[in-house]
């Protein structure tokens, strides 16, 4: 062998492993940053929903509690003056 085919050798060795690298690992590892981004803020909005739920509670029992409402009609005299 002349020293231009070990040459060619090991530049299509290197050419491989490129190609390789760029082919398989490199979108793989990008996809596996991009799913643990994607995890995180699908855990953040799972938080936030839960808050956002637990206000929604107690907003709704605030409502649901008619006896407080009425009493806080009557108190004005609203319904009182118009009989």
């Amino acid at each position: 062998m002349t020293e231009w085919s070990v040459f060619l050798v090991v530049t299509a060795m290197l050419g491989f492993v490129g190609t390789m690298y760029t082919m398989f690992y490199k979108p793989t590892n990008e996809l596996k940053i991009e799913i643990v981004k994607l995890n995180g803020n699908l855990e953040h909005l799972n938080r936030s929903d839960i808050n956002q739920n637990k206000r929604l509670d107690k907003h709704s029992d605030a409502l649901d509690d008619h006896e407080k409402r009425l009493t806080v009609i009557e108190s004005t005299n609203y319904i009182k003056d118009r009989y």
